[in-house]
């Protein structure tokens, strides 16, 4: 039998077990809990309460974010449908536009390019002949080849039909010497086209400019002409393909020279090689650099229009350009027309008086809608000056970039589109491809549809 001194140990023993566990309960009321127990359960109440309301903050947000994005994308929906309508009236304008020429075709220039008495069609007609068959063609301008420039009881007879007579100067096509353009890894530029006759040289060379200057003005003493078409005055690019070269040019002595004068900064002289150089130009000064390339050209159509007009004040003073827009992307580049080109439309209209784009859309891998969208944008563009586009009439597959047939359908197709809305008048390029590929019936129906 257990003794009465031992049953009361157990007993207290369970008593201050329970009590230490918080479940005791009796006479005395409640056990009280261990402050430290106390303590800690107000932690994970704490941390409980904390969580849950940090939870319910970030339903609270997730709520707003996606009312938000809901809002946005109800907004960006009513934005994309303006743009559509917006798209949708400036093509209804252009449609309508191009329906209805700004210039009426009987006033339209109608232009033959690369003109020569050269080619049998005139065998044993005399120049009063040859004037009159280019009239009845609808002809009212010709740039002729320079022998037959040098023709004058020609030109006068032209002129007596009323038949404008323009020359053509080709500035910077071809390497001659160290004028070789420098691309940004600091290498030559090579050949576009092995072979080809294209092989463009730096715009900003002084003997080349001088060279260019004293020809414009041998042109305007010695020949009767009306007006005279800068050719090649861009820096160097191949853009008469689907998939155009476009190489960042030039990058020579001379180009950072000037360069560092128009922008007023100096390159580091740590920075010693062509490469070197061009990489820091590109990423300090890329904006800058793009605005020296629009300078140089626009500055140089301006030099050689005043060298022109000093000797005749009434010449008409014309620009075979680019056929891009600022917002494409040529030759993997955006806004190719000016980054690599350097032809800034509005600063040229400035200098010239008149723009020829040579939309040249088979070779460019374009369709013959494309010609009457470039030639409208170049007019808003140029406001107020007269846009006049020429057209190829040549599809011979010469080269592996021009393997295709340019059908006589869509030859004519690409004279009405280029006519139409914006236009001052189209020229076909060239009169020796007319008569090869059998067009000439169809440039004259064009041209006689006044």
């Amino acid at each position: 039998m257990v003794s009465t001194k031992s049953n009361r140990r157990r007993l207290l023993q369970i008593i201050s077990a329970s009590v230490a566990a918080g479940t005791f309960s009796g006479c005395w009321g409640r056990a009280k809990k261990p402050p430290k127990l106390r303590s800690e359960k107000r932690e994970v109440k704490s941390f409980f309460k904390s969580k849950e309301k940090a939870l319910k903050k970030q339903r609270k947000e997730e709520e707003n974010r996606l009312k938000e994005e809901n809002q946005g994308k109800e907004k960006t929906a009513e934005e994309q449908e303006k743009e559509k309508e917006k798209e949708k009236d400036e093509i209804t304008k252009r449609d309508q536009l191009r329906a209805k020429p700004l210039i009426e075709r009987k006033y339209q220039m109608r232009g033959l390019i690369g003109f020569s008495t050269k080619y049998s069609i005139f065998t044993g007609e005399n120049v009063e002949e040859i004037a009159k068959k280019l009239y009845k063609w609808g002809v009212n301008a010709v740039w002729p080849d320079k022998t037959t420039l040098a023709n004058k009881d020609l030109i006068d007879a032209l002129h007596a039909w009323s038949i404008q007579v323009y020359a053509t100067v080709e500035l910077f096509n071809g390497w001659r010497g160290r004028n070789r353009p420098i691309r940004s890894d600091g290498t030559p530029l090579q050949s576009f086209i092995p072979g080809h006759w294209y092989q463009g040289s730096c715009p900003n060379q002084p003997n080349d400019i001088s060279r260019a200057l004293g020809e414009i003005q041998l042109i305007a003493k010695k020949y009767d002409v009306d007006g005279i078409w800068f050719d090649g005055l861009r820096y160097p690019v191949f853009w008469s393909a689907p998939k155009p070269n476009a190489d960042m040019t030039c990058f020579d002595q001379v180009c950072q020279s000037k360069f560092q004068n128009y922008a007023g900064t100096t390159i580091p002289k740590q920075y010693l090689t062509a490469q070197d150089q061009a990489e820091w130009i590109l990423k300090n000064h890329a904006d800058e650099w793009v605005d020296f390339k629009k300078y140089s050209i626009t500055s140089l159509a301006g030099k050689f229009a005043k060298a022109a007009k000093e000797v005749k004040p009434n010449l008409k003073i014309g620009l075979f350009t680019v056929p891009w827009r600022r917002r494409e992307t040529r030759g993997n580049q955006m806004n190719a027309i000016e980054r690599i080109v350097g032809q800034d439309y509005p600063g040229l209209a400035n200098e010239v008086d008149i723009i020829s784009p040579m939309v040249y859309h088979r070779m460019c891998g374009e369709t013959v809608e494309w010609i009457g969208g470039i030639v409208d944008w170049i007019a808003s563009e140029v406001k107020g000056i007269p846009v006049w586009p020429i057209v190829q009439s040549y599809g011979e597959p010469r080269c592996t970039w021009n393997a295709y047939r340019l059908s006589t359908e869509e030859f004519a197709d690409a004279m009405e589109t280029a006519r139409g809305g914006a236009s001052g008048g189209v020229a076909a390029f060239t009169m020796e491809y007319l008569l090869k590929e059998e067009k000439l019936e169809a440039m004259v129906k064009n041209y006689n549809s006044v």
